[in-house]
C-alpha cells in the first residue's frame, strides 16, 4: 500500500458562517451599521469592495494587484486608537517591504508578549528530558532573554518561536496567528539592518536571532505542510534559512574575533560538536537503511552527473551522524542539534535540487526526517513535521499510485508508526 494511503484525508473544510453582529466588527463595517463577518485580517465586506480592514488593536494594509499597498493604507483610519494614546499605551510604525504594520502597545499585546517570554524560558530554552550543562541552559534562560531586551532583531525572533508553539493548542486562533506572522517580519526586518551594522557589539544577538528564525522556520513546517498534493515545498524555506544561518555565524565570528567572552560561542561549543567540512569530519557513513538510495531505478531514472551523485552522497554522510545518535540512544539535544545543522553543513547546491524537485533528493529528503521522526527526546520545535514531510514528499513522488518506490519503504514506514 502506498505512503499515501496511509495517511487519512484532510478533512473538508467547515461552511463559512453566515454573517452576525458583533461589537467586535471591523470600524468600517461598525460604521455603516452592517453586519461584519469578523474575518481577519481582512472581513469579507472590506475584501469585496477593497477598501482598508481596521481592527480596535491592528490595521491590514489594501495590496494592489502589483503588490504595493495604498498611500491611504498607512495612517491610521478614524476613531482607532493610535499609537501613544493614553488609554493603549505606546505605539510605533514599521515597513516590511511595502507594507506597513502599526503596533499598538495595547494590554493585550503586552499580556500576549510576557506569555511568550514565559514560553521561551520554559519551554523553548530547555526542552529535553535530559538536561544540557548548567552553562548551556543559563546562556539559553538567562543570557538570551537578557541580550533581547536590547536587540529587537532577537526579541521579536523569540516571540515569534513562542508564538508558533502556542499555536499548537490554539490552530484556529487568527489573531493569534496574524501576531505571530507580525513578529515574523519584523524579526527579519530587524535582522537584515542588524547584520547591515555588524560589530563586536551585536555579534551575539545576530547569531542568536539566526537561530531563532531557523528553529521558528522548522516549527512552522506544521502548519505549512499541508494534506495536498506535493506540499513538501515548506521545507525549501527552512534548508534555505539554515543556508542563511551557517554563514551569519561565520560573519559575526569574525566581527567578534577579539571578543573571548561571547555568550555565543558557549553554544556553538557545547556538545556534540558541529563537523567541520570534508568527509574526513563525517564518520559514521551513510546509514543501513539508506545505503541502497543511490543504486536504485530511481537514480538511472534522473540520469546523475558525478557532481550531482557526490552532492547526495556528502548528504547521506550527514545522516550517518544523526543515525549514530538516534540508535545509540543518545540524548535529545544530540540529536536536535543535528537536525538543525543538516540545513547549514549540507552542500547548498542539495537545497538548490530539492527546490527542482529532482526525486532522489526529495527520497534522501524523505530519509532525512525519518531518522528526525524517531528522536524520543523531541526539542519543542520538531512536533510532527517530520511525519508531515514525509507523507508531502510521498504524495509528490507516488501521486494516487499504490504502488511505493523500493527507496521510500523505510521513510514510509517511519512515518506510518507514528
Amino acid at each position: 500500500m502506498s505512503c499515501v494511503l496511509m495517511e487519512q484525508q484532510a478533512e473538508a473544510r467547515r461552511a463559512r458562517s453566515h454573517h452576525r453582529k458583533s461589537k467586535t466588527g471591523c470600524e468600517r463595517c461598525k460604521s455603516r451599521k452592517v453586519k461584519c463577518d469578523e474575518a481577519k485580517p481582512q472581513c469579507d465586506a472590506c475584501r469585496r469592495h477593497g477598501e482598508e480592514c481596521v481592527y480596535n488593536i491592528f490595521k491590514v494594509p489594501i495590496v494592489t494587484s502589483s503588490g504595493r499597498t495604498s498611500p491611504g493604507s498607512q495612517p491610521l483610519a478614524s476613531g482607532v486608537e493610535g499609537p501613544g494614546d493614553a488609554q493603549t499605551g505606546s505605539g510605533s510604525t514599521v515597513t516590511e517591504g511595502d507594507v506597513i504594520y502599526n503596533i499598538v502597545e495595547e494590554k493585550a499585546e503586552r499580556m500576549l508578549q510576557l506569555r511568550l517570554l514565559h514560553i521561551f524560558y520554559h519551554v523553548i530554552s530547555s526542552p529535553f528530558a535530559v538536561r544540557q550543562s548548567p552553562e548551556v541552559e543559563s546562556t539559553w534562560q538567562m543570557d538570551i532573554p537578557q541580550i533581547a531586551f536590547e536587540h529587537d532583531n532577537l526579541l521579536y525572533a523569540i516571540f515569534a518561536v513562542s508564538a508558533t508553539w502556542l499555536l499548537r493548542s490554539q490552530p484556529n486562533n487568527v489573531d493569534l496567528q496574524i501576531r505571530r506572522d507580525r513578529y515574523v517580519a519584523l524579526a527579519l526586518q530587524e535582522q537584515r539592518q542588524a547584520i547591515d551594522q555588524l560589530s563586536e557589539s551585536n555579534a551575539d544577538a545576530v547569531s542568536f536571532a539566526a537561530v531563532q528564525i531557523q528553529l521558528n522556520s522548522f516549527a512552522m513546517l506544521n502548519e505549512r505542510i499541508q494534506p495536498i498534493a506535493g506540499g513538501y515545498e515548506a521545507t525549501v524555506e527552512w534548508l534555505k534559512t539554515g543556508n542563511g544561518a551557517g554563514r551569519i555565524f561565520s560573519m559575526a565570528a569574525e566581527a567578534a574575533k577579539t571578543n573571548s567572552n561571547r555568550k555565543f560561542q558557549v553554544v556553538l561549543n557545547a556538545p556534540p560538536a558541529f563537523p567541520s567540512d570534508g568527509d574526513d569530519h563525517l564518520p559514521y557513513g551513510i546509514p543501513p537503511q539508506s545505503r541502497d538510495v543511490l543504486e536504485g531505478s530511481l537514480v538511472t531514472k534522473e540520469g546523475l552527473s558525478p557532481a550531482t551523485r557526490d552532492v547526495y552522497e556528502q548528504t547521506l554522510r550527514y545522516l550517518g551522524i544523526l543515525h549514530h545518535y538516534v540508535s545509540e540512544g543518545k540524548p535529545g539535544y544530540f540529536a536536535a542539534r543535528s537536525i538543525q545543522g543538516f540545513a547549514m553543513l549540507v552542500p547548498k547546491e542539495f537545497t538548490r535540487l530539492v527546490e527542482e524537485g529532482r526525486p532522489v533528493a526529495l527520497v534522501v529528503l524523505a530519509h532525512f526526517f525519518a531518522l528526525a521522526a524517531q528522536v524520543e527526546d523531541k526539542p519543542a520545535w520538531l512536533g510532527d513535521a517530520p511525519r508531515k514531510a514525509i507523507h508531502a514528499i510521498s504524495r509528490t513522488l507516488h501521486g494516487d499510485s499504490d504502488t511505493i518506490l523500493q527507496e521510500m519503504e523505510w521513510p514510509c514506514k517511519v512515518a506510518s508508526a507514528k
